[in-house]
């Protein structure tokens, strides 16, 4: 849910919107969970005891019935103009300073990846991490804040008054008759390229593919807002491969976090992708540090460039790189507690943005 959540929050539940649904949440919940690598699942097991990632999918909706945790509902969405470009999209989005989704989700990746986050913090961030992740992947929780991601649109579904963002959390879920474990059996499609190329893609553009659709949701709304099975068949498809992607690159972090970069310690070449928060060059010891995925000290790993390698690059890294999305493909080590790859050829760094 959105904003609409925050002002109406003593409304009774029947009232209240859960984004996903309970349904949409625990099947990308199962989804993810068998995609998990056996020490990541054995390291949530630890954490979670006998609850499940599904189990688990509905927490950070759920603790918002506590007053005291009101302030996290900004957590659970975006708000970014109508009809950006990608580029447009990322200023939008870099350029906030309130809390909200994106922002959310970096500092719980950072502290689930942290070794000094104590146990009962980081069950917290896996616990929203896991929410997190699957509302980034419904459209209308990056959306336009005019009609708070769709909860002022009103549409009727099926002959029932409702609205466009409840519509897409829950009713055309609810409409296929199957429960979390039976979606998460039929939703789950990914091939191994798939999952390889969802989880190499940034945070970014998982919210840009989001935005973009949100855009098409408002233009192809039709007419009196009068919507039927024509319309759930012609958008269930792209529901389900929204649920499908939230999964699989759930898995992806929570097995970057749990297993990688441990895992990758001295075998074969790994490649990370993430924005480069800040960076700087050491002149007393010649090395260049770009700290990615977060500002130092709580980056999710840094890349660093020794001496002479530093004058292979066009540009001084520190300048070149400086606030950019970068994949870096190298060997990941342990210096201090924190991972990070050692930069010997520019070849290792490739700007995707």
């Amino acid at each position: 849910m959105r904003r609409s959540f925050i002002s109406t929050f003593f409304l009774s539940s029947a009232l209240l919107l859960i984004s996903w649904g309970h349904v949409g949440h625990q099947a990308i919940g199962n989804i993810a969970a068998a995609h998990l690598s056996p020490k990541t699942a054995q390291a949530i097991a630890a954490l979670l005891g006998k609850e499940t990632l599904a189990d688990v999918s509905t927490y950070a909706d759920e603790i918002r019935e506590d007053s005291f945790l009101q302030s996290t509902g900004p957590w659970h969405y975006i708000d970014v103009p109508a009809n950006e470009n990608f580029d447009q999209f990322k200023v939008s989005v870099y350029g906030l300073t309130t809390p909200n989704l994106y922002k959310a989700l970096l500092h719980f990746e950072r502290e689930l990846q942290d070794p000094r986050t104590n146990r009962s913090v980081k069950i917290f961030a896996l616990k929203m991490l896991v929410h997190l992740v699957e509302d980034a992947h419904q459209p209308l929780h990056v959306a336009r804040a005019e009609d708070k991601g769709g909860n002022t649109v009103a549409v009727k579904f099926e002959g029932e008054k409702t609205n466009l963002h409840a519509l897409w959390d829950s009713k055309l879920i609810e409409h296929t008759g199957r429960n979390p474990v039976q979606l998460a059996k039929e939703w789950d499609f990914a091939t191994a390229a798939d999952i390889k190329s969802w989880q190499a893609d940034p945070l970014i553009v998982w919210l840009y593919e989001s935005n973009h659709i949100s855009n098409h949701i408002y233009q192809e709304l039709p007419e009196g807002r009068d919507l039927g099975e024509s319309y759930y068949a012609k958008y269930i498809p792209l529901v389900r491969q929204r649920i499908d992607q939230a999964g699989i690159r759930l898995a992806g972090i929570l097995n970057q976090c749990f297993d990688l970069p441990f895992s990758s310690l001295n075998q074969a070449d790994t490649t990370i992708c993430d924005k480069v928060a800040d960076a700087k060059y050491l002149e007393a010891s010649q090395i260049t540090f770009l700290n990615v995925g977060g500002a130092y000290p709580n980056q999710k790993f840094s890349v660093v460039i020794k001496g002479s390698n530093r004058d292979k690059f066009k540009e001084p890294p520190e300048k070149m790189f400086a606030g950019k999305t970068i994949c870096v493909t190298g060997h990941i080590t342990m210096y201090k507690g924190r991972p990070e790859i050692v930069v010997s050829d520019p070849k290792q760094i490739e700007v995707k943005d």
